[in-house]
């Protein structure tokens, strides 16, 4: 029997997951009080678990317990499995720098769509929602005078974008609650500082404030109605599961997500629209016995089916396979060839020379033109190189029958721009490298641009930022370096000679600004190839084609 760590301090973790383990009773070890790497360390050397758990995107989640990790991990050949429960809104921020950075032997993940992703990766992937735990989430009585008509717990943050879905949400089913006038009440943290960015008004004395997790069934079981926020069409909050465990009545949006694993009208009640909340609210409200009904199926389907002993027996099925091939040192192949695979090359140079002067400029990525006291017009010249050659060798290696599909350039603007700039792409002729830069050995390049693109000037100051990211399709031109044509990387100018105006794209050595603040996963902005390669083999021949070992494919390079 294989004993689990759990790196998790988080409350909605740590008092709801181990329920799993304990039921199944599988041996689980958690994180100590006031934990630190070295503490880490020694409970590790101690306990010596077989599997280590990361799961959100919480304070564990950090460089110095992942290098703690590591080395646990490469003495005993303990395996490293990543729950995410960031997809799909924070994959390419959050997920995908876990992914690089831990390297998990197994990934499960909360979206359904995003085991696509992970096993284009080369990765061993399985969709894994989130659940609830019936020793928490059950009935409640709660006091007649405490009740209301409606209630939403979620937490409400400082900055909502009118396109996200969150906000969709908010005034799918908020909004005609509250012009419903009924009793509504919402706890969670962050309504009373934040409600007025909302664009609909919500009265504060409905707003109750944070409330303690083991409180919140409690919560559900006051209303006749649970408004239940969803975050993105393929995935369930944690809460859809924990308000139907609490036997509470559960009003939802209308996804794909919900549809997986809920009959509407049977488990809960679904709208599409505000003016479908506001009739799903009217009836149900006025048909107690059917309501009741509806809460006590749903109930019963989340302890049949989405419990958290459903969840963990699940990773420890999948995860055994995994530990008994490594025991054994034999491979483990994934169980299918996916679709298309993927691989994110980093930058191993990026320079900006300024002038014979100046020579190369450090953090940035500087492209286009300065005027200097004197009139006269220094160019900014930006210079990247992607080390393609791995990728060569391994196709050369393995024979893959795959060709390259497509293939993208993605830069960050670092701050906002004076103007909207026209940013051409030139190709290197020649070797070049910092020290032929400093010396004022620019390389020869292409009088045809390989591409061209626009950097606006409007600039997204907020997470995540994805505004600020431009990308390129150069697909042309990796192929050829693929197929054997030398790469000397690329050569960023501004577009207009005319232009007196440049732009900061983040290089590798930037660790942050006033803009990003520093974030732990900077890598992600970082310059970078995306290459996505189809196979050759039709579909209905690839069970011909030789299985891909597990975390064989290299995904980042």
């Amino acid at each position: 029997m294989s004993k689990w760590y759990l790196l998790e301090i988080a409350t909605h973790y740590r008092m709801t997951l181990p329920f799993g383990f304990s039921t199944l009773h599988l041996p689980l070890v958690t994180p100590p009080p006031q934990m630190t790497p070295q503490r880490f360390a020694q409970q590790l050397a101690g306990e010596r678990p077989d599997v280590l758990l990361l799961t959100g995107w919480t304070s564990l989640q950090v460089e110095p317990y992942f290098r703690v990790m590591d080395r646990y991990c490469e003495e005993t050949q303990a395996l490293k499995v990543f729950w995410s429960f960031e997809d799909p809104l924070h994959t390419q921020t959050w997920s995908k720098y876990i992914v690089e950075r831990v390297q998990p032997d197994l990934i499960f993940t909360h979206a359904f769509e995003s085991v696509a992703l992970y096993r284009s990766m080369g990765k061993t992937a399985n969709y894994l929602p989130f659940a609830c735990d019936p020793t928490l989430h059950r009935k409640r009585t709660p006091c007649p005078e405490d009740r209301v008509d409606i209630a939403l717990v979620a937490t409400l943050k400082e900055h909502y974008r009118s396109d996200w879905w969150r906000m969709h949400a908010l005034q799918w089913l908020l909004q005609p609650a509250l012009q419903s006038g009924l009793r509504v009440g919402i706890w969670g943290k962050g309504w009373q500082e934040y409600h007025e960015v909302l664009p609909f008004p919500v009265p504060a004395e409905i707003l109750k404030g944070p409330i303690a997790y083991t409180s919140v069934p409690e919560i559900y079981n006051r209303a006749g109605i649970v408004l239940g926020l969803q975050n993105a069409p393929d995935l369930l909050t944690q809460r859809t599961f924990e308000v139907l465990g609490s036997g509470a009545f559960l009003l939802t949006i209308d996804t794909p997500a919900v549809r997986r694993h809920f009959v509407p009208g049977q488990h809960l009640a679904v709208t599409e629209s505000p003016e479908q909340t506001a009739a799903q609210i009217a009836f149900y409200l006025n048909h107690p016995a059917e309501r009741n009904a509806i809460a006590q199926q749903g109930q019963q389907e989340v302890y049949a089916h989405h419990t958290y002993a459903h969840r963990v027996a699940v990773m420890a099925e999948e995860t055994e396979k995994v530990l008994q091939a490594r025991r054994k040192a034999k491979p483990f192949f994934l169980p299918s060839l996916p679709d298309t695979l993927q691989t994110e090359v980093r930058a191993t140079h990026d320079f900006t020379w300024r002038s014979e002067k100046e020579g190369v400029l450090g953090r940035y990525l500087t492209v286009g033109n300065v005027c200097t006291t004197t009139g006269i017009v220094v160019q900014r010249c930006g210079f990247l190189y992607f080390p393609t050659e791995a990728i060569v060798r391994f196709l050369k290696e393995k024979q893959s029958p795959i060709r390259l599909r497509e293939a993208h350039l993605s830069l960050f603007v670092a701050e906002p721009p004076r103007q909207a700039e026209q940013i051409a792409l030139l190709l290197p002729k020649e070797k070049w490298d910092e020290a032929s830069l400093n010396a004022h050995r620019l390389p020869a390049c292409t009088d045809q641009n390989v591409a061209d693109f626009w950097v606006p000037k409007a600039f997204e100051p907020l997470y995540p930022w994805s505004e600020n990211q431009c990308s390129i399709t150069i697909t042309t031109l990796v192929q050829a370096w693929l197929s054997g044509k030398p790469n000397y990387g690329l050569s960023l100018v501004n577009a207009d000679p005319g232009s007196t105006s440049t732009v900061n794209f983040i290089g590798t050595r930037w660790k942050g600004n006033d803009f990003y603040r520093f974030p732990s996963y900077a890598t992600r902005f970082h310059p970078r190839l995306t290459l996505t390669f189809e196979w050759v083999t039709p579909a209905g021949q690839r069970e011909k084609e030789p299985l891909l070992v597990a975390g064989e494919w290299p995904a980042f390079l």
